[in-house]
């Protein structure tokens, strides 16, 4: 008598980029409730971009959440490595407070204490060798405080004896198959936010009575 419901915070390590860095477009593009892939793949291939372009595109994000360089994105979105060249410079002009951070964060470790500190006070410890990795730190350490703290306000709204597994940044729970997807919307609802002016969003789903109900779907649709 009971469905899995899923609650999954949206693009949030982009979120939390946006926000550290300041950079007016992406917070412009989140505060319009745009998809951030789609708006960085106009900016770099125009509005008429290709899906091809829109995975590129998203790749370098990602490869910039990450840490990863030209090679994997090449790799990754199957293109040549002149493209992800290109599409990385691109990146960097569209969005030129990103660099500036990232760049100010990398130097911070190579010629400064080898720690990233979180707003919640973690002390996390760099290799200056791999200076670059504290970009990925500052993102991802501040997404699972976000989320963390999350689970806290979940519990103390009453959904604690729903809650079931913590994914990454999703959560599953269960819930009565008559108030599921309301308890999944009131979910979602508390675990939205913002971090400074950015909207941290997340997104309900009521999966159904087993967890390969969401993946039934899908396998139909694609019949």
């Amino acid at each position: 008598g009971h469905q899995l419901v899923s609650v999954d915070f949206s693009q949030v390590e982009f979120r939390v980029l946006a926000a550290l860095a300041n950079e007016p477009q992406m917070i412009a593009a989140f505060a319009a409730g745009h998809d951030l892939h789609d708006v960085t793949a106009t900016v770099l291939f125009g509005p008429e971009f290709t899906p091809a372009q829109r995975r590129l595109a998203k790749g370098t994000g990602f490869g910039l959440v990450y840490g990863g360089g030209r090679d994997t994105l090449a790799r990754q979105a199957g293109v040549t490595k002149t493209e992800a060249t290109i599409a990385i410079d691109k990146f960097k002009r569209s969005f030129p407070r990103i660099g500036r951070w990232s760049t100010s964060v990398t130097e911070a470790i190579k010629y400064g204490d080898p720690l990233v500190i979180t707003a919640t006070g973690r002390r996390i410890p760099v290799d200056r060798q791999f200076a670059y990795r504290a970009v990925n730190y500052e993102i991802q350490s501040a997404a699972a405080d976000i989320f963390k703290g999350s689970l806290l306000e979940l519990d103390a709204a009453g959904f604690g004896d729903h809650l079931l597994l913590p994914i990454h940044d999703e959560i599953i729970a269960q819930a009565p198959e008559a108030t599921a997807a309301e308890m999944a919307a009131d979910m979602a609802s508390t675990m939205s936010g913002r971090l400074g002016p950015v909207p941290i969003t997340a997104a309900a789903e009521v999966i159904g009575a087993a967890w390969g109900d969401k993946y039934q779907d899908r396998e139909v649709a694609h019949a």
